[in-house]
């Protein structure tokens, strides 16, 4: 299999293949090569989307959690909790306010 680093859809599918390794190794990746995080934080997000993905994410979550000596890296603990933020203000929020007219810009 191929990994594209700079490809969300790559990554999902190649975390796909082994969620439990796949997953620390993502967080490490996007520790240690910057110019790749902002595509591994994207793949994040479109498996958090999937709720198929989603629940396989949280059982590799639980079954890494049964392995003695595992910690979730901190970028783990930090993205899981921008998740549930995320998904409590999508519970609560109110409709938007619709939007006004931009006054004119100062940039012409």
């Amino acid at each position: 299999m191929h990994l594209d680093l700079n490809n969300p859809r790559s990554i999902v599918s190649w975390w796909q293949v082994y969620p439990e390794r796949h997953g620390p190794q993502l967080s490490a990746l996007a520790r240690l090569q910057p110019q790749f995080a902002a595509s591994i934080r994207e793949a994040r997000r479109l498996i958090d989307d999937d709720p198929l993905l989603a629940e396989r994410h949280a059982a590799a979550q639980r079954r890494q959690a049964l392995v003695r000596g595992w910690v979730p890296s901190a970028e783990d603990r930090e993205l899981d909790q921008l998740a549930e933020q995320a998904a409590d203000e999508d519970t609560s929020a109110a409709p938007p306010e619709p939007e006004e007219p931009a006054a004119a810009s100062a940039w012409h």
